[in-house]
C-alpha cells in the first residue's frame, strides 16, 4: 500500500489517498504513474483549476517512484496539451511563419 497526498489552492484543498499494490510487494512504476495521473485529472476537473505548476515529492529510497518519473512526466504532458492544444499549436505555427 502507498499513500499519496495532493495539496491545491495554497493548502485550502488537500486530499490523501491510499492505493493497494496489485502484487505482493510495492507498487510498480506503471501503477505509480497511473495513480498520480488519474488522481490529478480527477482533482483538476473537480476543483475547476488550471495549475501553472505541479510539484511532485517522491521518496528517493523507492525505486518504483523514481522509475515512474519519465512515464509520469509524459502523461502529465498529455494533460497539459489537452487543455492548451489550440494555444500551443497557434504559437508553434506562428513562430514557424
Amino acid at each position: 500500500m502507498a499513500g499519496f497526498t495532493y495539496v491545491y489552492n495554497g493548502g485550502k484543498d488537500c486530499y490523501f489517498r491510499y492505493h493497494e499494490s496489485k502484487q505482493a510487494e510495492k507498487l510498480s512504476k506503471k501503477q505509480v504513474s497511473k495513480i498520480i495521473k488519474e488522481d490529478l485529472q480527477r482533482d483538476i476537473k473537480h476543483l475547476g483549476i488550471q495549475p501553472k505548476s505541479i510539484i511532485i515529492h517522491l521518496p528517493l529510497c523507492e525505486d518504483c517512484f523514481l522509475l515512474a518519473l519519465p512515464d509520469l512526466i509524459h502523461e502529465l504532458g498529455h494533460l497539459f496539451y489537452d487543455r492548451n492544444s489550440t494555444e500551443i499549436e497557434q504559437s508553434f505555427y506562428s513562430e514557424r511563419s
